[in-house]
């Protein structure tokens, strides 16, 4: 079903270049806690306990007319009264009758648009993860070699004992004698340094790559507009607005007399992003993403104006995250086009 707002550059037929790149808002449907179930919570609770509190003054009545008065009665009596005026301030307070403070949030209105551009001149995906370097020591690196962390360990130590006792190498001795300097307690840093250049040996780190992460792919995207007539120059006026709008947020308000103050944010909407050509899909999907930046260049090569005032050439430049990160499961399955993220 076709956006109720599209927006588009170039307007005209640029002949065969078929090839666009379509953009389109959506809004993200988050956990609702706002005002209204705060305020529903508490009208719950305190109908509940006037229930409890009606039910208790009965109660304690029976006793009284029996001549039998139970001071626990009357004791869950007087914690329910206190904990029904508590929730009976509050519901004041976020009502707004004792403090004159509203507090929310507007209701989000997504605009049903869709932008289609064409498709720019050396598209690019970088797909990229992260390694670190661990020090694993010579008890990971035979344990990374298949042998047990308990033989590992006893290996390790009887090595350096025999070093030691001089049933090894000179420089297993040497070695040994550099490791154990290393405990030499507040001084350990000093000595082992000094011992390291009197014998001419160093203990091997083993340092190894450990995968760590799959980054998030960001995505850049370079357009020359150029007005060819009043009805084009419109059109870009409303595609550079468009994405600037999306690419902030919106205020979370609180009203204190009567001024509106705003004390955090609702997140942007997110984009879809297609590669089409002819309205075929092409190149890689991509992941929902959010708008990191908006760079808008009026006029960049020439200093021309269209009559009416407009400038004659507007070059934007738009950057995109996407919002989850991929894995070898999303590259591998692909649609009946063959397209897969």
């Amino acid at each position: 079903m076709p956006a109720k707002n599209l927006y588009q550059y170039p307007l005209h037929d640029e002949g065969d270049y078929k090839g666009r790149i379509r953009f389109t808002l959506f809004a993200e449907s988050y956990l609702n806690t706002g005002l209204s179930d705060v305020l529903n919570e508490k009208k719950s609770n305190i109908k509940d306990l006037n229930e409890k509190r009606e039910s208790l003054l009965k109660q304690s009545s029976d006793e009284e007319e029996s001549g039998v008065v139970k001071d626990t009665t009357r004791s869950i009596l007087d914690r329910t009264e206190l904990e029904l005026q508590e929730l009976t301030a509050d519901l004041k307070a976020f009502d707004g009758n004792t403090n004159n403070v509203e507090v929310g949030s507007k209701p989000r209105q997504l605009i049903d648009t869709e932008v289609l551009l064409y498709l720019p001149q050396g598209l690019q995906f970088r797909d990229n993860v992260t390694y670190e370097n661990v020090d694993v020591g010579a008890t990971g690196a035979a344990v990374s070699q298949g042998a047990s962390i308990l033989g590992s360990m006893a290996d390790g130590v009887g090595s350096f004992v025999q070093g030691m006792a001089g049933g090894a190498s000179d420089g297993l001795a040497k070695l040994a004698t550099v490791k154990m300097a290393a405990a030499a307690g507040k001084f350990s840093d000093e000595v082992t340094a000094g011992l390291k250049l009197q014998t001419g040996v160093t203990t091997n780190p083993n340092s190894r790559s450990l995968f760590k992460q799959v980054n998030m792919r960001e995505f850049q995207f370079n357009f020359k507009m150029i007005a060819r007539s009043k009805k084009e120059a419109d059109q870009i006026k409303k595609i550079v607005k468009f994405f600037r709008s999306e690419l902030y947020p919106e205020d979370i308000e609180v009203t204190i007399g009567g001024q509106e103050l705003s004390i955090g944010y609702q997140f942007p909407n997110k984009f879809n992003i297609e590669f089409e050509y002819e309205d075929k899909m092409i190149a890689h999907k991509v992941k929902p993403c959010f708008l990191r930046s908006v760079d808008t260049t009026y006029n960049a090569s020439q200093m021309a104006f269209h009559d009416d005032g407009e400038f004659l050439e507007v070059d934007m430049n738009l950057n995109f995250t996407e919002t989850v990160t991929l894995s070898k499961k999303d590259v591998l399955e692909t649609d009946a086009d063959g397209v897969g993220f």
